[in-house]
């Protein structure tokens, strides 16, 4: 039995024998429904377009491999070209072609890759203006002004970054400074995914290399998750929202030496919700208790400035209808300072909270006369 696409070629060539003229007229159809049908299937399956050039343009450069990629492609880097412990560095001159087919993933895992926009006058560097894109693994700079990212034109399911392996590392993070935003998120732009990459600071998880902010939400930005697992520090703002507030939630990302805040809700528009207030933490017991917003989801953060475990994640809770919340911490000890964010049930995460310290013993049976603060 013929499968759908055999009885068709079977017709279409049988009935091209009723004149020579006719038969080469179907044949040549046929053969281009055969080859459509061939693209089809090869870019449901995807290619991967191998860069072997740091040039800007030209012959297996990321610029000809963006133009030519299709929806399922996989965009890789050849480490005889990128070695992994020794950069290199495409250096652009205009900006690189919008990513607009969807499905395509820019893939620099394995490889070491940097893309530098300081030869350019302005404009951002990897602009993605359609669905279920996937940016791993690359270091982006100098796109001032301009974003090393960018998320436009109402697209959604885009995958910026990875989170941890096995051993705690982020082996698909990209890195993101050097720039005006690291990562700007606008323009009708929902349900996307920032997770594990370092913005505004190197793999060292030490030295500094500030965007202006680190994460920027623009117009109309709603639903999209920052974190986890992302390290946003010593930008001058870590997550800043111009105009877009909506629904975006910041969870269980490390965040510190931020300049002038590591969330601020800047725009007009965006709910003037109020921080959590923590009332205090038992020495003892190491239970944590405040108020927030009603029904909403607290995270915890170390929070003494200069510290190596600085902005660290150590729990959550969620708030009553009142908006108390009480739970116990496991693993502090000494003098310790928390800090929280709230997350409301439909995903606005305000700023964070004023830290809260306290000496908390090291033996929940010590006295309270042997705990005092350094």
């Amino acid at each position: 039995m013929r499968s759908g696409m055999g009885l068709f070629l079977h017709r279409l060539t049988f009935e091209g024998h009723r004149g020579s003229h006719g038969r080469w007229r179907v044949l040549g159809c046929v053969l281009a429904v055969v080859l459509v049908a061939l693209a089809v299937q090869a870019a449901a399956v995807g290619r991967d377009l191998v860069v072997t050039s740091t040039a800007d343009d030209g012959a297996g450069s990321l610029r000809r491999a963006l133009n030519y990629a299709l929806t399922g492609d996989r965009i890789t880097f050849d480490p005889a070209a990128f070695p992994a412990d020794s950069p290199a560095t495409i250096h652009l001159a205009a900006p690189l072609p919008v990513i607009r087919q969807g499905g395509v993933a820019v893939d620099g895992r394995g490889a070491g890759v940097v893309i530098d926009g300081g030869g350019m006058p302005e404009g951002d560097g990897l602009v993605i203006r359609s669905d279920s894109n996937r940016i791993y693994g690359l270091t982006i700079t100098g796109f001032r002004p301009g974003s090393g990212i960018s998320i436009q034109n109402h697209a959604q399911g885009n995958v910026i970054g990875g989170g941890p392996d096995a051993d705690g590392r982020l082996a698909g993070a990209n890195v993101v400074g050097g720039n005006e935003i690291g990562i700007a998120i606008g323009d009708g732009a929902h349900d996307n995914v920032v997770s594990g990459n370092y913005i505004g600071i190197h793999p060292d998880g030490i030295t500094p290399w500030e965007n202006e902010t680190g994460v920027g939400f623009m117009s109309g930005a709603t639903g999209n998750t920052i974190g986890p697992a992302n390290v946003i520090a010593h930008n001058g703002i870590g997550v800043r929202a111009y105009s877009g507030c909506e629904g975006n939630t910041v969870t269980r990302n490390r965040m510190f030496g931020n300049a002038d805040a590591n969330i601020a809700w800047t725009a007009p528009a965006c709910p003037q919700q109020s921080a959590p207030i923590i009332a205090g933490i038992d020495p003892f017991s190491r239970i944590l208790q405040g108020t927030a917003c009603p029904g909403c989801l607290l995270e915890f953060f170390l929070s003494i400035p200069g510290e190596e475990n600085e902005g660290v994640y150590v729990g959550d809770a969620t708030s009553d209808s009142s908006g108390s919340f009480a739970t116990a911490l496991s693993d502090l000890s000494g003098w310790t300072c928390i800090a929280a964010t709230a997350t409301t049930p439909d995903g606005f995460t305000g700023r964070l909270s004023d830290p809260a310290c306290e000496c908390i013993a090291t033996d929940p049976g010590a006295p309270s006369a042997d705990l005092e603060p350094p």
